[in-house]
């Protein structure tokens, strides 16, 4: 009987004990990762690449746009996107006012003094008004041509014409290019700014008297008509502006503020701005 021995495992040919074999040698592991490293770092700058390629391509196009957009510009004017009106409308026959009564408030004034009317003549606001040909009745027929041409758009206070394809903007800035009014925000304290006491002094018969005690009194309550026949009945006299005060007060109702019917109220924020406006 044969000794046993302590390789009770699988021998070879020899009587050697076989060894396990390994799926791979420590050699053929580090030459594995060596090349999916290798392979992780080139497809990382192939990425890189391509998105090089693709920023340079979009700024390439960006570029082109661009220079095609300005040429355009400078070549076709941007088409309008659409009209308020349609061209069946343009037959459409439309009455037109203006409420800017500059030919009243210059026959009221015509046999005033040159010192008093010198006010309104070199204003720096007003006296273009009274260097344009004074008529009776204005032409608006250009502007009904313009409204016809009135575009869409989204902001309320900017209105846009589209005139031989071309946008024409006009908002307060161009109000006060074209007019010469100053068009700029209002003070803070505007509400508070000036003083009622000239208009109290000739118009506080009409203030409207309360029994009530605990009751408010209401403000002063002029309107267009009273000041013109204040004014009227006044006559420079003894050298102060009073008449030329009331003059002013009635301008800026008149011409300024100016509405179809003279019965409405005038704003108390008109009624101080005499004593602020000169």
């Amino acid at each position: 009987m044969a000794p046993k021995t302590r390789f009770a495992g699988k021998t070879n040919k020899e009587g050697a004990p076989e060894k396990k074999k390994k799926n791979e040698s420590a050699a053929e592991k580090k030459k594995a990762a060596a090349e999916k490293k290798k392979a992780a770092a080139s497809s990382r700058e192939k990425k890189r690449d391509a998105a090089k390629k693709k920023t340079e391509t979009a700024e390439k196009k960006r570029k082109q746009d661009s220079g095609s957009q300005q040429r355009n510009m400078a070549v076709e004017p941007m088409r309008p996107v659409g009209f308020f009106f349609k061209p069946s409308d343009y037959w459409t026959a439309c009455k037109l006012s203006s409420r800017c009564h500059q030919h009243d408030f210059l026959e009221t004034i015509k046999d005033f003094k040159e010192s008093e009317k010198s006010w309104f003549e070199n204003h720096p606001q007003f006296k273009h008004l009274f260097h344009m040909d004074c008529c009776e009745k204005r032409k608006v027929q250009g502007l009904w041509m313009l409204l016809l041409r009135c575009m869409h758009t989204g902001k309320e206070r900017q209105a846009w014409f589209g005139v031989n394809g071309v946008p024409i903007r006009y908002s307060i800035r161009e109000h006060a290019l074209l007019s010469g009014l100053y068009c700029g925000s209002y003070p803070e304290n505007y509400p508070i700014k000036g003083k009622m006491k000239f208009a109290t002094k000739h118009f506080k018969h009409l203030q409207k008297k309360t029994k009530e005690k605990n009751r408010k009194k209401q403000g002063l309550r002029v309107t267009e008509a009273d000041v013109l026949e204040k004014l009227e009945k006044m006559e420079a006299d003894d050298g102060s502006d009073e008449r030329l005060k009331m003059a002013v007060l009635y301008f800026l109702t008149r011409v300024i503020r100016g509405r179809k019917r003279n019965a409405y109220f005038i704003e108390p924020f008109i009624l101080q701005a005499e004593t602020t406006g000169r």
